[in-house]
């Protein structure tokens, strides 16, 4: 009898026993969901080629006590591919701890039992994978489909293995058969329920899509969504269409705006099946999802990240494009520039090649362009530069979002020992929390007007470079876990500026943003600053009536002074017991 024959079975032997004990059809456990691409992809070279998934050790932990009995693997195409077989492994360089061969292969779903069932202990990660024999032709049989994960692709030629889940178009067609006593034969689940928009200015309307699973080999005949908002009125939507195993369902719940008040929310929702018919998990039958509303946003800065390269012929004309676009906007556009993305070049950092993985999976190109790291029409958020008329169009993109947090850098810079001290004061918004769960600060230090060695492209030998990130002083590229203490933050950074940069050109710029390493395009920046080394700034407006810390002075050009001069023009920061700042100018002459 074939999986699928045995699996049909199963679930006829349930709906005869209804309400009675049986033993549970197998699960089919993968990323996948069942589909296979029309267009696979392989690897190149005579020998033993492998893919394979990964399954975390959380992940498994709720089937512990089951077997792995089978494996099937979906191929685009079974030309070239030869004594094919599936596995499991603790490790994807150790031995098979489960094994499995294919009779034949064909193009779609491959099915097989393994020689021995392996029981899943829920204490270490596994692998499932499979292998084919590969002669002369590239077989592109792997078959990937939706959306890249870390845990979904791992490719390799004679077990020399890569990873390739955040690299890749998806994860690979391949799933488990997981057969136990302790299997639910009913088992409904809420998998998600998301807001259209999960932030939303005060005043608004809500709208969440809530997708119902079956999660069991028995067929369910409608079930119930009841949901409360804040812990308020039970409501409740009936519905009555069919689910057969993993077939989802979506229903939408409409939060008028009258209950959602300032501030975060909560949306409660439960599934229930209908009838005599017993869900036997009802550990994912709930879910809280945060919703929330804010009223006045701080004032938004963009940041313009700029790829380029003195290698790259065609950087120039992004170059100039960014320039006009600049007279434009202003202060609301911080612009940065990586020598990233196409050729290194001398001013190439280590940073900045790690940002290139923004791109997406297709390759890195210059000139280009990043604004707040958000995808605005291409599929990721790195995009060309054409013109300043695109420049302009894709600050126009992200400057209306609403700013729910704010960010202050203050530089204090000895020109005796180039040393740095950058304070980062962050302050946001009740609302911010639901927007960015996992905030972050990262903090460039930029070098302007940096005299080119040997721009292509252009003829000038007076050519200079623009706002160059010259270090990631953050102690993660991808930026610090913000402090929070209720709705503030502090971190200070310490840097020594190298004797080849210029500190009078120098600028410390922060912003603050999301990291997820499983999508590109949810590593947004929510709002930017910078402070220019030579530049004193205000922090705050005057205020009368406050406590005085103590005094700081600075020249005129922007350096530090050890005590207050007793003659010529100078720069006072007066800084108050309750953190606020007040910065002006002085003349003293005897």
């Amino acid at each position: 009898m074939t999986r699928k024959a045995l699996h049909t079975f199963f679930a006829c032997l349930t709906l005869i026993l209804c309400g009675h004990t049986a033993q549970a059809a197998p699960l089919i456990i993968g990323y996948c969901d069942g589909e296979i691409a029309e267009k696979g992809v392989g690897k190149t070279g005579i020998g033993t080629i492998s893919a394979a998934v990964c399954f975390p050790q959380e992940m498994l932990s709720q089937y512990a006590g089951t077997q792995i009995t089978g494996i099937r693997v979906g191929l685009t195409t079974a030309e070239n591919v030869t004594e094919l077989v599936g596995w499991v492994r603790t490790d994807l360089t150790g031995s098979d701890v489960a094994y499995g061969t294919f009779d034949t292969q064909v193009t779609g779903w491959n099915e097989t039992d393994f020689d021995t069932p392996y029981t899943i202990d829920g204490n270490s990660d596994l692998y499932l994978g499979f292998s084919f024999t590969q002669q002369l032709k590239q077989a592109k049989c792997i078959s990937l489909v939706g959306k890249p994960s870390q845990y979904g692709y791992f490719l390799a030629k004679d077990n020399e293995w890569q990873d390739k889940g955040l690299e890749s178009d998806g994860v690979v067609s391949i799933e488990m058969y997981i057969e136990g006593d302790n299997l639910p034969a009913t088992d409904l689940m809420i998998e998600s329920c998301t807001f259209d928009s999960n932030v939303q200015v005060l005043g608004s309307a809500f709208k969440a899509t809530c997708v119902v699973r079956n999660m069991a080999s028995t067929p369910i005949d409608g079930y119930d969504l009841s949901y409360q908002i804040n812990g308020g009125e039970k409501l409740q939507i009936s519905d009555e269409n069919r689910l057969e195993y993993r077939q989802r369902d979506t229903l939408y719940i409409e939060v008028p705006a009258t209950a959602a008040p300032l501030g975060v929310s909560t949306l409660s929702t439960s599934v229930a099946t209908k009838g005599t018919l017993i869900d036997e998990n009802l550990s994912n039958n709930d879910m809280e999802t945060s919703f929330a509303t804010y009223d006045t946003p701080y004032n938004h800065i963009v940041l313009l990240e700029q790829f380029t390269s003195e290698e790259c012929p065609n950087c120039p004309r992004g170059i100039f494009a960014i320039d006009e676009a600049m007279k434009v906007y202003g202060n609301k556009v911080i612009h940065v520039a990586h020598h990233s993305g196409y050729k290194d070049d001398w001013l190439t950092i280590d940073d900045s090649d790690t940002y290139v993985w923004l791109y997406g999976p297709d390759g890195s190109f210059a000139p280009a362009k990043m604004l707040d790291r958000r995808r605005i029409s291409d599929e990721y958020p790195v995009e060309s530069i054409a013109d300043a008329a695109d420049v302009i169009s894709a600050i126009e993109a992200v400057l209306p979002n609403a700013a729910l947090v704010e960010v202050k850098p203050v530089v204090q810079y000895d020109e005796n020992t180039r040393e740095a001290q950058i304070t980062v004061t962050c302050n946001k918004l009740d609302a911010f929390d639901v927007q960015c769960p996992d905030s972050r600060l990262t903090l460039f230090l930029v070098e302007d007007s940096v005299k080119a060695v040997n721009q292509a492209g252009i003829s000038s030998s007076s050519f200079k470079h623009a706002n160059v990130v010259r270090d990631v002083a953050s102690n993660d590229v991808w930026g610090d876990i913000i402090p929070w203490n209720g709705n503030e933050a502090t971190i200070v950074y310490t840097v020594t500026i190298p004797e080849d940069w210029d500190e009078t050109r120098m600028t410390a710029v922060v912003f603050v943003s999301h990291y997820n390493p499983d999508d590109r395009n949810d590593c947004n920046v929510y709002n930017a600053a910078k402070w220019s080394f030579n530049t004193p700034e205000a922090v705050e407006s005057t205020r009368t009536n406050k406590e005085v810390s103590h005094a700081e002075y600075y020249s005129i050009q922007g350096f530090r002074l050890l005590s207050e001069p007793t003659e010529g023009i100078y720069i006072t920061r007066i800084i108050y017991t309750d953190g606020s700042i007040d910065v002006k100018k002085c003349a003293t002459w005897r």
